[in-house]
């Protein structure tokens, strides 16, 4: 097990589906109630996203699958109503680039129907920094999702009641961020450097471990007598928990999942 550290903070609390919220000390924390619904009817994907556009401008989530050919299908969840899922194909039109971000168009029966939009990685200060595709917005018919990206993302992932994010940063190590559903009309933007975009999270824990096995990586993140565990496995499936000691309080299966470059 590596002991990994620290990024910024923002605030509040995690609660999977039904569970109590925690002291801000976590010292008092009451016992979270396990999730009431831990089957959710959105199919989890059966292979990582290509990426995830968390939107912090309306209460949706685009999750886009691996492209084949030119052909990409998008999932679309409404915070509001998580378990309603549609998806579309679209086709994948050339990359152009213009004023340091990179566009490409989706197509729909020929007629267009938007572009994916995402940073030249050659303005950030660091280009390394885009360990996952760092795609800034997404236009679908007449509506421009802004989307979550933050640099140096070990992985998003995304279930029915909320986005989880772990980033990694030199110096400060590692950070939990829970973004629920729930809290997205009250969420406040947040804009660190380097073309970064996110909102208050519901959640942020510092002082995180990791333990990988090779096929899966487990992110342990204590709190007073608690310890949130996100389980990402390499073939996109996985589980975010809480856990008291041994025994597990608390379950919300991952939907889609992102991971980093090198994860």
């Amino acid at each position: 097990m590596s002991r990994i550290g620290v990024i910024t903070a923002l605030s509040t609390t995690l609660t999977l589906a039904g569970c109590q919220p925690a002291q801000p000390d976590g010292a008092g924390d009451p016992a979270p109630t396990p999730a009431e619904d831990v089957t959710q009817p959105l199919p989890a994907l059966s292979a990582p996203a290509w990426f995830i556009c968390d939107a912090i401008n309306q209460p949706v989530v685009l999750i886009a699958e691996q492209p084949v050919g030119d052909q990409v299908r998008i999932r679309r969840i409404d915070k509001t109503a998580p378990d309603r899922v549609t998806a579309q194909a679209y086709e994948l039109g050339a990359e152009e680039g213009a004023a340091g971000s990179v566009f490409r168009s989706l197509t729909l029966d020929g007629a267009e129907a938007g572009h994916i939009r995402r940073l030249s990685v050659g303005v950030l200060a660091d280009p390394n920094s885009a360990t996952t595709p760092p795609v800034t917005s997404v236009r679908l018919a007449d509506q421009e999702l802004e989307c979550r990206w933050l640099a140096n993302t070990r992985l998003m992932a995304v279930t029915g009641h909320r986005t989880v994010l772990i980033t990694d940063e030199a110096g400060s190590g590692l950070v939990f961020r829970s973004f629920n559903f729930a809290d997205a009309d009250t969420a406040q933007p947040v804009r660190p450097d380097g073309g970064q975009r996110s909102s208050t999270p519901s959640l942020e824990l510092r002082g995180g471990e990791v333990m990988g096995t090779g096929a899966a990586d487990s992110y342990l993140f204590p709190r007073g007598r608690f310890t949130y565990v996100i389980n990402a496995a390499r073939d996109g499936t996985g589980t975010v928990e809480i856990r008291r000691g041994a025994e597990v309080e608390g379950t919300d299966p991952i939907l889609a999942l992102e991971l980093g470059a090198g994860r």
